[in-house]
């Protein structure tokens, strides 16, 4: 008998009407910029493992591969386009040298779109998103562009990632954000006081990247990894020094083992603190291969005491390592 899996519990993506997973697939691993030579077949196999278990939710950018990312899985998914929910972003541009700056005006935003339609070959993403949105944001003028998209029916739902609640208020007195992307994990959640709360009122989906902590939360790393400059997580404070000993530590003295004694694994567990906490919608969870899928849906039972005692921990961590940042 096989490990069983976590079953796809629909939630309602802010006010758009759209359902999605509790977790959502991430392909900026997948698109091989940042994080090592792409395998395209193997993310071909893991976006069909994902569709088989259903979960059919993929978050993907036009800067993840500079475009490879959206056409791996606007190839994968081309005959089946109506199974999947697309959700990918705009905002970062680069130059033939891939230099790469932020283009957030009207016309910016309309090209980037229409190219990111033509790299995933279809005639609407199901989420568009800002993927940063830079010190200067015009918020007024980059809602009503995000509307008009929407109102073209090129764009189902119209979200933004990384905004501060000063930029989130702002931008809600021009329109409404169907959803919102931020950091979130069991090391660092300085969204939940203010931010949660405030899409949580405003009727805000919250999607939240980097649950598993750029994979520190999976257990797989035994000691400090070290890894080319060219790879994101070279210059990661997380993966450095005391901050990377003392999480890691976490992770195998308690993690590990309170996923063990559940019957499953550190990677599912950590996706299961986030998406079950108050205001979360849904976890974005990296996929390169299929054993990354069934490593992130493994299925997640814990008592209430075994819930406390994680949390107790996590509390522990956090007062630690505010003795080093």
């Amino acid at each position: 008998m096989g490990t069983p899996h976590l079953q796809p519990d629909l939630r309602p993506l802010g006010r758009s009407g759209i359902l999605t997973p509790q977790i959502v697939m991430g392909l900026w691993a997948a698109g091989g910029s940042w994080w090592g030579p792409p395998d395209d077949d193997a993310a071909r196999l893991a976006i069909d493992r994902s569709l088989e278990l259903g979960y059919n939710a993929f978050d993907t950018a036009p800067i993840y591969g500079y475009g490879h990312s959206e056409e791996l899985l606007g190839e994968t998914v081309r005959e089946r386009r109506q199974e999947v929910l697309i959700f990918t972003k705009g905002g970062p541009v680069w130059d033939e040298r891939r230099r790469v700056k932020l283009d957030l005006t009207p016309a910016g935003l309309r090209g980037q779109l229409d190219k990111s339609l033509q790299r995933l070959q279809t005639d609407y993403v199901d989420l568009y998103q800002i993927h940063w949105p830079g010190q200067d944001l015009i918020a007024a003028e980059v809602m009503d562009t995000l509307v008009a998209m929407q109102s073209s029916g090129k764009v189902r739902a119209i979200g933004c990632s990384n905004y501060s609640l000063a930029q989130l208020q702002e931008s809600h007195r021009f329109g409404h954000f169907d959803s919102l992307q931020p950091p979130f994990n069991l090391v660092s959640d300085r969204v939940a006081d203010e931010i949660l709360p405030f899409c949580a009122r405003e009727e805000v989906g919250v999607i939240t990247y980097g649950p598993l902590l750029r994979g520190i939360l999976t257990g797989k790393y035994l000691e400090e990894p070290q890894f080319p400059t060219t790879d994101i997580r070279s210059s990661d404070a997380d993966f450095q020094g005391e901050r990377f000993a003392r999480i890691n530590r976490f992770v195998h003295e308690m993690l590990v083992p309170l996923a063990e004694e559940a019957g499953t694994n550190a990677a599912s567990l950590a996706l299961a603190w986030n998406y079950r906490q108050p205001g979360v919608t849904a976890a974005i969870a990296g996929i390169r291969s299929p054993q990354q899928v069934e490593d992130n849906l493994r299925a997640v039972t814990l008592t209430e005491e075994q819930w406390e005692r994680l949390e107790a921990e996590r509390g522990r961590l956090r007062e630690d390592l505010s003795t080093i940042e």
